[in-house]
C-alpha cells in the first residue's frame, strides 16, 4: 500500500540533512522504496515526450492506444534513461488475449536494440505469460519467461512493474484489486545495455496504457522499526 512519510535521509558522502513528504510503497517486512518520481505521465497527449517509430498510437479515453496488426509497433520517450531504473505502468484490457503488448527500456532511437517486458498469451483470453526479451540488431531473444502468470480479463486494469540495475533486470503484473506480487515474477542478468530509451511495443490492438511513473537513482531504501 502507498502512504505518506516524514523521512530524514543523507546521501553519502554528503552530510546534509533533509526532511520531506514523500510516498513510500510496501516491498517488504518493515522495507520500504521511496517513491519521488522523475517522470510522471498520465496519457492525455503524446505531445513531445514520445515519438513514434511505427504502427498507430494516439489517445484514447486519456490513456495512450496503439496498433499494429502486420508488424510491431513500437513508441519511444524523447529522453533517454540510465541504469537503476524503476518503471512502472497501469495496463487496461480491450478485448481477448494479447498478441505482444509490451514495454521496452535502453532501446535506441528505433529500438531495434532494446529490453522488452512482453505479455503475450495463448489460452482463449484466461491467461497471460510474461517475458524478458533483449532485441539485437532487430533480432529478438527470451532471457526469462514465467507461463500463465496471471488471469487476463476484459475491462480488467493491471500493473506492470520493471526495476533494472543495468545488470539485473526484474519485472512482476498484477492486478489493480488485488495484493501486489510479493516478488519478481521474472529475473535476470544480463549488462548488454545500460542506458537508453524506454517505450511501448504492440501487434495488435488489446491494450491502453495509462499512469506512466519512472525513477532513477538514488531510490531510498528506508528500513522501519517501532519508535517508542
Amino acid at each position: 500500500s502507498e502512504s505518506i512519510v516524514d523521512v530524514y535521509w543523507s546521501f553519502y558522502p554528503s552530510v546534509t540533512i533533509s526532511l520531506a513528504r514523500l510516498s513510500y510503497q510496501s516491498i517488504g517486512t518493515g522495507l520500504f522504496v521511496v517513491e519521488g518520481y522523475d517522470v510522471e505521465d498520465a496519457f492525455t497527449s503524446t505531445g513531445s515526450s514520445w515519438i513514434v517509430v511505427s504502427g498507430n498510437w494516439g489517445i484514447l479515453s486519456n490513456k495512450l492506444s496503439g496498433s499494429n496488426l502486420t508488424n510491431y509497433g513500437k513508441i519511444v520517450s524523447s529522453d533517454s534513461y540510465t541504469d537503476d531504473s524503476w518503471f512502472r505502468v497501469t495496463i487496461q484490457t480491450i478485448t481477448g488475449s494479447p498478441s505482444y503488448s509490451s514495454f521496452i527500456y535502453y532501446a535506441n532511437a528505433d529500438a531495434s536494440n532494446c529490453y522488452e517486458v512482453r505479455i503475450t498469451g495463448s489460452y482463449g483470453g484466461a491467461y497471460v505469460d510474461l517475458q524478458l526479451i533483449k532485441w539485437v540488431s532487430g533480432v529478438p531473444t527470451t532471457l526469462s519467461s514465467v507461463n500463465k502468470c496471471i488471469r487476463w480479463l476484459n475491462g480488467d486494469s493491471y500493473y506492470l512493474e520493471v526495476w533494472s540495475t543495468g545488470s539485473y533486470h526484474r519485472a512482476k503484473i498484477w492486478d489493480t484489486t488485488g495484493s501486489k506480487w510479493p516478488g519478481w515474477q521474472v529475473i535476470y542478468y544480463d549488462v548488454s545495455y545500460t542506458s537508453g530509451k524506454c517505450g511501448f511495443m504492440v501487434t495488435g490492438s488489446y491494450v491502453l496504457w495509462d499512469d506512466f511513473k519512472m525513477w532513477t537513482r538514488p531510490i531510498a531504501y528506508v528500513e522501519f522499526s517501532d519508535c517508542a
